[in-house]
């Protein structure tokens, strides 16, 4: 039979949390724990060998991870994993970066691995979301990231509709800035005047007005030089009824450029896409 394993309780995973901020200073620590395996390190790549199995080579993963080395190179701490015969069981987009880098390459040998354990392994580990790396950059005291959140709070938003407010628009590199503890709220001011300007349409268009693709789509009309938001919510009152839940941001820039332009005369209308 087998034996479950203990759980930590919640006052022993307390104390391991209690004043261990990261430091990398060297105190009175004596390491006597049993050494499990040891790090190896070589700059002959022809050695290792991929498995048959294993997930598809993602070249953008591969760049990804090429650049963020180049940057800063940690890759002693992250060890590729491979068996006696070299072949690659974790970290082949890590080996690739570094051999086109041509750099170390860092391993430990495991046996015990089969190809089999490869995805379940990978699909056991949880990766951190948006609210991982929102809570870890509050507790770390991120004035930003604080202000951040207490919108989040005070507006009901989500996180993609709150990162897009304060950064104006939707760009590729936002979520990535905001993971990497980029992110400034300089445009405080301004994320909130575009909010309170979406909560005016609440009552007319629902929970549209959460829609991160509508708020791209309605950020987009705040920034056009000829828009005019009492127009905009004057044609909310009497059509908004009639807006339906859109899947893009294009879809909802059509539907809002009807409203905004029904029964207005040729000169006076406005194009939005």
């Amino acid at each position: 039979m087998i034996e479950r394993p203990k759980e930590l309780t919640a006052s022993t995973i307390e104390k391991l949390f209690t004043k261990s901020t990261l430091t990398n200073s060297k105190g009175k620590m004596v390491l006597n724990d049993t050494i499990v395996n040891h790090v190896y390190s070589t700059s002959d790549y022809s050695k290792f060998r991929f498995v048959f199995g294993n997930r598809e080579l993602l070249r953008r993963k591969v760049i990804k991870l090429r650049e963020a080395i180049k940057i800063e190179n940690k890759i002693l701490s992250y060890p590729i994993v491979v068996n006696s015969n070299f072949q690659i069981l974790d970290g082949q987009h890590r080996f690739v970066a570094l051999a086109e880098l041509g750099l170390t390459v860092c391993y430990i040998v495991d046996d015990t691995f089969e190809v089999q354990t490869i995805p379940k392994i990978n699909t056991a580990q949880d990766k951190w979301n948006s609210n991982d790396y929102l809570s870890a950059y509050c507790t770390l005291g991120y004035k930003d990231y604080k202000v951040f959140r207490n919108f989040m709070q005070t507006y009901d938003t989500n996180f993609t509709v709150t990162l897009v407010l304060f950064h104006g628009k939707f760009t590729g590199g936002l979520y990535r800035d905001f993971a990497e503890g980029k992110f400034t709220a300089k445009h405080l001011n301004r994320a909130v005047k575009w909010m309170d300007m979406v909560q005016d349409f609440k009552e007319h268009i629902q929970d549209i007005h959460k829609d991160r693709h509508f708020i791209r789509a309605i950020l987009d009309c705040f920034n056009h030089p000829r828009y005019e938001h009492k127009r905009m919510l004057k044609k909310m009152k009497s059509r908004g009824a009639l807006m339906t839940k859109s899947v893009n941001r294009i879809d909802y820039l059509r539907q809002i450029e009807a409203m905004y332009n029904w029964h207005v005369s040729e000169d006076n209308q406005v194009r939005f896409f």
